[in-house]
């Protein structure tokens, strides 16, 4: 067959052209396959994905109750065994400056008790400020009624 002036193989040429296309088409489905089977690990990938989350964050709830549950525990016992000892030696330190003891003989005298020494010293600087805040330290021959209150004996 004559096409522009130029004798070409028609026939020939359509059939190479079917061939290519029928291989091109073969390549588009094997590939289009193999998308297949990656679209479906990646949805089982993000599915498993998704069940560890799930499972993260009932361990991060239950880590949080938890947490809560120890902090109300702490608070509790901050609150039962701590702030009343704190309490009484606060007394403690405030009835002997009012009796006009020097603090270094409160804090030997507390230290001599067990109390850490770091704890006796904030205790005593701070009872010191407060009564001295308020003017309630008394001189040390002001107070002269703890000699009269000691001879005094309660009977049953």
């Amino acid at each position: 067959m004559y096409v522009f002036g130029i004798d070409l193989p028609v026939p020939e040429i359509l059939l190479v052209m079917v061939i290519i296309f029928i291989i091109a088409l073969i390549f588009i489905f094997v590939q289009m396959r193999n998308i297949t089977y990656h679209i479906g690990v990646l949805e089982k990938t993000t599915f498993q994905i998704k069940q560890y989350e799930d499972q993260e964050q009932d361990e991060v709830r239950r880590l949080e109750t938890d947490m809560t549950k120890l902090e109300s525990d702490e608070a509790q016992m901050f609150v039962t065994k701590i702030v009343p000892t704190v309490s009484k030696l606060e007394n403690y330190v405030t009835v002997e400056l009012m009796k006009g003891k020097a603090p270094d003989d409160i804090k030997a005298a507390i230290v001599k008790k067990g109390i850490s020494d770091e704890l006796a010293t904030r205790v005593i600087s701070s009872m010191t400020y407060y009564l001295d805040f308020f003017h309630k330290l008394p001189d040390k021959h002001w107070d002269k009624h703890v000699d009269a209150v000691s001879g005094i004996k309660i009977q049953k």
